[in-house]
């Protein structure tokens, strides 16, 4: 799995295999944990990043972000709404590759206003 970033969208690419995306679907779905990634070429993007953390919040919804002096992908919200989000993150395993979606909002109820664009990418 490699996770992007997009300084002028503001935008995240997560990229990985059907058993990357439930791995990491059943992460995100827990509500708590950390990955590290690889280093890889942004390629289109302006930066690789190497960590991602999941913590469960006391909020309405999920908020994704990117601080890239820390080098991290956060990923907070209520266990429902990342519930959600790691079951949609899981399905991507149901797709023929390559595929790619789109997960923000206002396309998903569960994704709070503010939020960096995801675009998950199956390979």
């Amino acid at each position: 799995m490699l996770a992007r970033v997009g300084f002028r969208f503001r935008e995240i690419d997560i990229s990985g295999t059907a058993e990357e995306f439930i791995e990491f679907g059943r992460l995100v779905a827990s509500g708590a944990g950390e990955i590290v990634l690889p280093d890889a070429d942004p390629g289109a993007f302006d930066l690789t990043i190497h960590r991602i953390s999941v913590v469960t919040v006391d909020y309405d919804t999920v908020l994704i972000d990117f601080n890239p002096d820390l080098d991290i992908i956060e990923i907070v919200g209520p266990l429902d709404a990342l519930a959600a989000l790691g079951e949609n993150l899981g399905g991507m395993a149901e797709a023929t590759p390559p595929y790619h979606t789109h997960i923000e909002h206002p396309n998903y109820s569960y994704i709070g206003e503010g939020s960096a664009p995801l675009i998950a990418s199956l390979k």
